[in-house]
């Protein structure tokens, strides 16, 4: 390597050093408060305890999150990732700080791979401008501390390309297939997208050459199906879990229209650093220019490119046909700046003509205009625009062929800092709270024989997928796919309040019901605990209480409800129904017995801040500033009992990413705002109150929005009636190996067997005395059968569907990696 080229890659280097030392001395840490904390860090760090307990690198259920979840689900964040299964040799290494190295490692060498890659092909100028645009882009660089997993894959994409050009020079092919198998099991939905940029790529090469070769582009598709069977593993229950376990993440309906509209598009492309190309007014240049080159290569990488920045039906269809995102276009980047370098040589060899750019810049300005950037683009888009002019106007006048490309980096840069700006760091201190070891300790105190749930209060927006224990079990879970029955009861029967405006999160609930129900026994919080919750230990002024009065996970039973009956009952009576009997689809005699109160509050207002409200026709309409509050006094005090409280919100509140929030006593409901993709529908707040103490203050707090609220109802339930309802049932003690949760019984009539672990249409099997049995939907969600009298022993087993499937094709493509290397060194390709 030449002294510039070190040179080069030492100061790309040395600006994310330099940027991870700033934020250091800012108090952040190299991670984002939003996802990266509470899924990028935590399923890493969860998969590898489930190895060191379990000595599998791939178990197919865990009981720890959301009740008990096909581990499938959970691939996206790096089940079966090489950068995760590396961690597994580094036990003394905490996860959360692993995941941060390994991402700052993967930043720092995708910019150099990216830079010997451009070195190939161009100069040492050229490369070092296109890498510094390539590290600096505001999407690339922003998710190395947000969405992980939407570029960590970069340096074998990358890799890949370089496997490509090592075919086409000596047809060389392991480097190409063993990158991108690389790829997919690092990221498979990104994988996607990389298989085909690098099917883009290959025709870009063979464009190249006079002579279009048919059958070189067959072989490495070929070479690409060898890298997909290889990683079928984690491919094919994947796709089962895609299938089925994916909620519905958008409010509103796609406008086929707007598919084909630049409008509604630009915005997903340009400039901004959240899902897009991160784009500046330089690529429009060089896709542009590619057009004008009269090039087959250049021409064809150009139509891609601009097709895909144009029209968002490309975004619709590489989204799986679930919304319009830009976050499809991260692997797209390298492609960009490959023609951007190719415009960079063309005026360094005086190609282009510069009174002819200006008047070419011009007309491409006015088309953009014409659709229209969000203001913030616009105004970026303006001064980008005039910079490139200045810049040329200078060059023809004073000949530095590289000031030309000095725009381009400012703009760059401005993008990167305002996408800085906008990111939320998560604070040192914040870090260090979620992790502190107090929590951990505090973990060990639940015997891990009593296989019991745990509630973690302190910290609900980084902790629903955090396990202090890996024998602690979760009713939690915030993942891009879950069970959906679970994710159905969840919401729309309990209806837990909801504390933050994404679709997808199972966030942990202060529903002391719900935790009755849910065999949620220990309770980890810093405030005050729940009704029924008695102090075990604590550290810090963080207690561990634990509550005697909740179902067990797995209990028999012989006091069952009919679906339809159940499905007559409204909230809350339906949480009546679910504690008190096991709700089976046979058609039963009516049984149902209320143990709830409907009531009406009585209270006076006690003081309001920053805010007013009024009655209009039934409705009552508030007006909140920052920080409102309204504290209520109850005349009559609630005392050993639960209060329900329900209201509907009528008015969603314009925009993207925001939500209108009530928060009463401390409980959250929020409202997403009506252009959020991953809408959470919350059109209804319900609230469940409890505590040891009594309860005769109501804090409400709202935020600065405008909130239209009817049909307010209130409920109470004696604890009374709560606490006795574990003695009507026959609790299970059962425990667990591997995939199976295994026990013995012995009652003296038939009884029907209810677990609280979500229901699913392929894996589960019920073995009683070795010979399969048939599983039954209880509650509409979970997993129950019918056992004989007599003495027993019962196995509940699954396996993840098509795993065994996955593990035969990946054995077929690792086959066929090894004949194809063998015959290539025998008969060259």
């Amino acid at each position: 390597m030449k002294k510039i080229d070190k040179r080069n890659i030492i100061i790309l280097l040395s600006i994310i050093i330099i940027y991870i030392i700033v934020l250091l001395l800012r108090g952040k840490v190299f991670g984002s408060s939003i996802d990266w904390s509470n899924q990028h860090i935590v399923f890493p760090e969860f998969f590898r305890e489930i190895f060191y307990k379990t000595g599998s690198l791939i178990p197919s259920l865990t009981l720890n999150l959301g009740m008990g979840q096909n581990i499938y689900y959970f691939s996206y964040y790096g089940l079966l990732s090489p950068i995760v299964l590396l961690s597994y040799i580094f036990p003394f290494i905490k996860m959360n700080y692993y995941m941060m190295f390994i991402s700052i490692i993967s930043l720092m060498s995708s910019t150099v791979i990216f830079y010997t890659w451009t070195k190939q092909k161009y100069n040492s100028k050229i490369a070092f401008i296109v890498s510094l645009l390539f590290l600096l882009n505001s999407t690339f660089f922003y998710h190395f501390h947000r969405h992980i997993m939407f570029v960590i894959y970069m340096p074998f994409l990358l890799l890949a390309y370089k496997g490509v050009d090592k075919y086409f020079e000596n047809k060389n092919i392991t480097l190409l297939i063993i990158s991108l198998f690389l790829v997919i099991m690092t990221s498979y939905y990104f994988g996607a997208y990389s298989c085909i940029t690098v099917f883009i790529y290959t025709i870009y090469k063979l464009l190249k050459n006079k002579k279009f070769d048919y059958k070189k582009l067959s072989k490495v598709l070929y070479f690409e199906i060898i890298s997909i069977l290889m990683s079928s593993i984690l491919l094919l229950p994947t796709l089962y879990s895609l299938i089925h376990g994916r909620v519905s993440t958008t409010v509103t309906s796609i406008n086929m229209f707007n598919l084909f509209s630049p409008y509604y598009n630009f915005n997903y492309t340009f400039y901004n650093s959240y899902y897009s190309f991160g784009l500046t007014f330089i690529y429009i240049l060089a896709i542009f220019y590619g057009f004008r080159s009269k090039k087959k290569d250049r021409i064809f990488i150009s139509i891609i490119t601009s097709l895909i920045i144009i029209f968002p039906i490309f975004s619709y269809i590489l989204n799986g046909g679930m919304y319009v995102d830009g976050k499809c276009y991260i692997p797209f980047i390298p492609l960009l700046l490959l023609q951007v370098s190719d415009y960079i040589e063309d005026v360094i060899d005086n190609k282009i003509k510069i009174k002819e750019s200006i008047k070419y810049i011009i007309i491409i300005v006015l088309f953009l205009i014409a659709f229209s950037f969000k203001k913030t683009s616009m105004y970026i888009l303006i001064i980008d625009v005039l910079l490139s002019i200045i810049a040329l106007y200078n060059y023809k006048k004073f000949k530095h062929k590289y000031f030309v490309f000095l725009p381009a980096i400012i703009i760059t840069i401005i993008s990167f800092i305002l996408s800085s700006c906008n990111e939320s760091y998560m604070d040192i201190k914040t870090f260090n709270n979620i992790n502190d070891n107090k929590y951990y300790e505090l973990s060990k105190y639940i015997n891990n024989n009593d296989l019991y749930r745990l509630s973690i209060e302190d910290n609900k927006n980084y902790t629903m997928n955090k396990t202090y224990n890996i024998n602690n079990l979760r009713s939690s879970v915030y993942s891009s796919l879950e069970n959906i029955n679970y994710f159905d009861s969840v919401r729309n029967t309990f209806q837990n309040e909801i504390l933050n405006r994404d679709n997808t999160v199972v966030s942990q609930t202060s529903n002391v019901l719900f935790n009755i129900y849910s065999g949620t026994k220990y309770l980890l919080t810093s405030s005050s605990p729940l009704i029924g919750y008695k102090e075990i230990k604590t550290i810090d002024g963080t207690s561990l209480y634990q509550n005697e009065d909740v179902l067990p996970i797995i209990y028999a039973s012989n006091n069952v409800m009919s679906e339809n009956e159940f499905n007559s009952l409204s909230y809350p009576y339906q949480l009546d129904a679910l504690l008190n009997y096991i709700i089976i689809p046979k058609d039963k005699k009516s049984v149902y017995k209320s143990n709830i109160e409907k009531i009406k509050l009585d209270y006076k207002i006690k003081s309001i801040e920053n805010l007013e409200y009024f009655n209009e026709l039934n409705h009552i309409i508030i007006n909140a500033n920052k920080n409102a509050k309204i504290t209520i006094k109850l005349n009559k005090p609630i005392n050993n009992k639960i209060l329900m409280i329900k209201f509907k919100m009528n008015k969603i509140k314009n925009g993207f990413a925001c939500s209108s929030d009530i928060k009463i006593n401390g409980i959250n409901n929020s409202l997403s705002c009506s252009n959020w993709k991953y809408n959470n529908k919350n059109y209804t707040f319900e609230y469940v109150l409890s505590s040891e103490d009594k309860i005769d203050l109501l804090n409400v707090e709202f935020s600065q929005d405008e909130f239209d609220i009817s049909d307010i109802e209130t409920y109470v339930m004696d604890y009374n009636k709560v606490k006795n309802i574990k003695n009507n049932i026959d609790k299970i003690d059962f425990y667990l190996y591997k995939d199976k949760i295994m026990f013995n019984s012995f009652f003296d009539e038939d009884k029907y067997i209810k677990t609280t672990i979500p229901y699913e249409e392929k894996g589960y099997k019920i073995l009683i005395d070795n010979k399969e049995s048939d599983i039954i939907k209880v509650d509409n969600t979970f997993i129950g059968f019918i056992l004989p009298n007599g003495k027993h022993s019962i196995e509940i087993v699954y396996k993840s569907p098509y795993l065994k499937e996955g593990v035969i094709l990946s054995s077929i493509g690792f086959i066929l990696l090894i004949v194809t290397c063998l015959y290539k060194r025998i008969n060259k390709l």
